[in-house]
């Protein structure tokens, strides 16, 4: 089974991905919407397109203006 997992770069879901992707068998995509609310909001889905790098998954990101 696929799971997508919503990553704001906060602390909370950086938490549950971590958690997330420690357990064995669930295929996990990373997904990011940046909002382009504030104006360093790009660096937000660079640092969770690192994270979805370091545990070797998916990643699908949006921007949305």
């Amino acid at each position: 089974m696929k799971y997508i997992v919503a990553v704001s770069g906060g602390l909370d879901s950086v938490v549950l991905l971590d958690m997330l992707a420690s357990l064995q068998g669930p295929e996990l995509v990373v997904a990011h919407v940046d909002h382009g609310i504030r104006p360093d909001s790009a660096e937000d889905a660079v640092h969770v397109e690192g994270l979805a790098n370091r545990y070797g998954l998916p990643y699908e990101c949006a921007r949305l203006e």
